[in-house]
């Protein structure tokens, strides 16, 4: 992934293959934004993803979006929600995180819905 920005807003272009010899095969090509303030990230991201395969259950291309919003209430808890639409379904999604004091370790939970 290649990336650009200040310390408040970056931006970036990345890509990935997926295969395998008994699955489906898919690409991504996508460009990324996020701004950081304080209390909060924003994130959008865009791009194409085509996929191929006999297992395959989605369209062979198509172009996506997804938009992404965090908000930190406290050094050791977040909110999130996040909206992806494409050619075929819309997913949302709510999300909380806490992190036990200055540990590594954290607890998180997130409830997706696809339309």
């Amino acid at each position: 992934m290649r990336s650009r920005g200040t310390e408040t807003l970056q931006h970036g272009l990345g890509g990935r293959v997926i295969w395998s010899d008994d699955q489906d095969t898919s690409g991504e090509l996508v460009f990324g934004v996020q701004t950081f303030r304080q209390g909060y990230l924003l994130r959008g991201t865009v791009g194409f993803q085509t996929f191929s395969g006999e297992l395959s259950i989605r369209d062979d291309s198509s172009a996506f979006g997804v938009g992404e919003f965090t908000w930190y209430g406290g050094s050791n808890w977040a909110l999130g929600a996040g909206l992806q639409a494409e050619s075929d379904d819309t997913l949302g999604a709510f999300g909380f995180e806490y992190k036990f004091g200055t540990s590594d370790f954290s607890l998180s939970a997130e409830y997706l819905a696809a339309q």
